[in-house]
């Protein structure tokens, strides 16, 4: 069966990713999909479940931990995220519904850790176009990270992935290239994820 989704999440060794795998586990979807964690676990946390699989890497920024995992993922649409995300439940589901052949490059909408104020106030600063009380349209490539971003397979391929020269910026730089190449990114808040960086 060919697998509709490959959701990738690097992980630098950061403990929420147990937390961000098991909203990906808690999720509602009938669509085939995989995950693929990048990089290196956090000390002490226990296996991963199908079907979830790790690959191992070190000193790699994200951008190059991206494209390496999305080099072996076999899903259609691409699913990026961060190990400091957790995702909604029916995440998957809009996502891999939003992402169509006429629109390839979806950003998904941020969900602000209320609970924490300076965490809250760094995602307002950054993230606020992309934000879930935002109304879906096109964006431009300014605002919008890999934490929720969801690409066509041969999308990522014809615009080469990340540029793995880069130890920052790798999204910016990413979408402004999709934009140049003709693939406008378009915002669909139907898909969130809420974003906790754990800033103090």
């Amino acid at each position: 069966m060919t697998l509709r989704a490959s959701i990738i999440i690097p992980s630098n060794r950061r403990p929420c990713l147990e937390a961000a795998l098991e909203s990906v586990r808690r999720g509602r979807t009938g669509v085939a999909y995989e995950v693929v964690v990048v990089g290196e676990l956090p000390p002490g946390m226990g296996a991963l479940r199908a079907p979830e699989r790790f690959v191992p890497c070190e000193g790699l920024g994200t951008g190059a931990m991206r494209n390496l995992a999305a080099r072996g993922a076999e899903g259609e649409v691409l699913l990026f995220t961060d190990s400091d995300c957790i995702v909604d439940p029916d995440w998957l589901e809009r996502a891999v519904a939003a992402c169509t052949a006429e629109r390839p490059i979806v950003a998904g909408g941020i969900r602000f850790p209320e609970e924490n104020a300076c965490d809250c106030g760094d995602n307002l600063a950054i993230f606020h176009a992309v934000h879930v009380s935002r109304r879906a349209g096109p964006r431009g490539a300014w605002g919008i990270g890999t934490n929720n971003l969801a690409v066509r397979r041969e999308a990522f391929g014809r615009l080469g992935g990340f540029d793995d020269r880069l130890s920052s910026g790798e999204d910016a730089d990413f979408l402004h290239r999709a934009v140049a190449a003709g693939m406008p990114v378009w915002f669909d808040p139907s898909f969130a994820v809420k974003h906790c960086s754990g800033r103090t």
